[in-house]
């Protein structure tokens, strides 16, 4: 399933400059990663919902949703991330998780001719046992989850996101399937 922000939950927090800050923090090495507590100050918005996942330009993940991905992959890599709404006075922890990236795309695969995705084809033969990954190889960021988690995520309520079906192709028996489906 690929996973992606609710984009029709419009009052969902603002993150401005976010992206820049991610991008510091992925450039350092993996010991200073671990270390500290990245400051996002948000658009101040009495409004602002503060959901469990926001896709900015990896995710960010509530503590709850982070707790229920460690229980299906312990290794998985977060760095806790402060959400600061100063005119608010408010602070939310969040996690950012930096995925692992997986070559997995099948050569089935689709792309418009500036090389943006236009059909997601993975090998599943590829993937292994990982839960929740990003796809390498892609100009642009493409987060998969297994249904398993997708499954436990709906069962739990979280909020923010939207699941989409994956085509797969499992190379080493030449045939094509979908797992998933659209929620």
């Amino acid at each position: 399933m690929v996973i992606t922000q609710d984009t029709r939950i419009t009052d969902t927090v603002q993150l401005p400059g976010a992206a820049s800050i991610i991008r510091s923090v992925m450039e350092q090495d993996v010991i200073s990663k671990r270390d500290g507590i990245v400051h996002i100050d948000v658009k101040s918005s009495s409004r602002n919902e503060y959901v469990d996942y926001i896709e900015s330009p990896v995710p960010i993940v509530s503590t709850r949703l982070q707790q229920l991905l460690l229980l299906y992959d312990a290794n998985l890599f977060f760095k806790p991330v402060a959400l600061l709404d100063q005119e608010n006075q408010r602070q939310e922890m969040y996690w950012l998780l930096i995925p692992d990236r997986i070559d997995c795309l099948s050569e089935a695969s689709e792309f418009y001719p500036n090389k943006t995705l236009k059909h997601l084809v993975i090998d599943i033969a590829k993937i292994g046992s990982s839960k929740f990954f990003q796809v390498d190889g892609l100009l642009e960021t493409v987060i998969v989850i297994r249904l398993d988690v997708a499954e436990s995520m709906l069962r739990r309520g979280f909020t923010g996101y939207r699941l989409q079906r994956v085509d797969s192709h499992d190379c080493l028996t030449e045939q094509a399937s979908i797992i998933g489906r659209d929620y």
